[in-house]
């Protein structure tokens, strides 16, 4: 197999597993029945698991050092341990640093008091978006 396919094949497999994750999370932030503090802490949740997956492609490389050593005995050019992974580092950290609406532009007056006065939003109050 040509390099450049297995360059395609690693972007491929990358955009098609955060797109899954953007889906999953598209479908949590419909759901029924649910308050501002758990639409919140799946937007916060998200970006968690988008920092961590960014950790492990930089660390990539210190992952795959073995097979790197014998890489010439299994014949192993065209594998894609030295991919250079930056273009995944960039789209993640603007996955990561994407500012999440502030709930005032969204909430009525009374909800921002109660929000400001309690750190716990969980058990505030159970907002119904319908």
């Amino acid at each position: 197999m040509r390099k450049s396919n297995l360059i395609f094949l690693s972007d491929l497999a990358f955009i098609t597993d955060m797109t899954n994750h953007l889906n999953e999370l598209n479908l949590k932030l419909l759901g029924k029945h649910q308050n501002i503090a758990t639409l919140y802490d799946h937007l916060n949740g998200f970006k968690i698991h988008v920092k961590y997956v960014d950790a492990v492609i930089e660390d990539f490389e210190n992952r795959f050092i073995d097979f790197k050593e014998i890489e010439d005995a299994l014949n192993m050019q065209d594998l894609i341990f030295r991919r250079n992974c930056t273009i995944y580092n960039q789209i993640l950290f603007i996955l990561s640093e994407e500012k999440i609406p502030e709930i005032e532009e969204f909430w009525t007056q009374d909800v921002l008091y109660a929000e400001k006065h309690i750190s716990l939003r969980k058990h505030l109050f159970n907002v119904k978006i319908h």
